[in-house]
């Protein structure tokens, strides 16, 4: 009987921890996947997923293993580096920025407009990486019309 494999693992209470390979039988193969039966239920695999849920060879498990604690790992330093430059926020109001592409605590920008002008760039490349065409053009339209905004406030200002 063919089986599909996945590890993880286990954290024992003096804190050693084990790595547990699980071992699924396929219930039906079909031009698209597997079913498999997981502990008495059933789940569907596909079979050009990037991501699997299992894996028909012990190998790609283990590889699929290790990609799925790298993530993890980059998702916990992204948490606490966000949990570092929170704790050292002194009052209400205050905005910390992280510079691109740099790993260390960010910098304190030292006027609103500064701090607005790197709210933007980075909204920009948010809506260019995660909206729709559609979306991203309003979301662009909207920061634009901000902008314009910001430069009639500042002219203003100065007269």
């Amino acid at each position: 009987m063919e089986s599909w494999f996945r590890f993880h693992e286990i954290l024992f209470d003096d804190h050693r921890l084990m790595l547990v390979q699980d071992t699924y039988p396929v219930l039906k193969t079909t031009a698209a996947g597997v079913w498999l039966d997981v502990y008495g239920d059933k789940r569907f695999v596909l079979n050009a997923a990037r991501k699997r849920y299992a894996c028909p060879t012990i190998e790609e498990a283990l590889a699929s293993y290790h990609a799925r604690k790298a993530r993890q790992i980059r998702i916990l330093r992204q948490q606490l580096v966000r949990a570092e430059v929170a704790a050292s926020l002194k009052g209400v109001g205050e905005v910390l920025l992280k510079k691109e592409g740099e790993d260390t605590m960010p910098t304190r920008k030292s006027s609103i407009d500064e701090q607005a002008e790197a709210l933007i760039v980075e909204l920009r490349k948010w809506s260019d990486k995660h909206l729709n065409h559609r979306a991203n053009e309003r979301v662009q339209m909207l920061v634009d019309q901000l902008v314009d905004e910001m430069l009639d406030k500042q002219r203003r200002a100065k007269e």
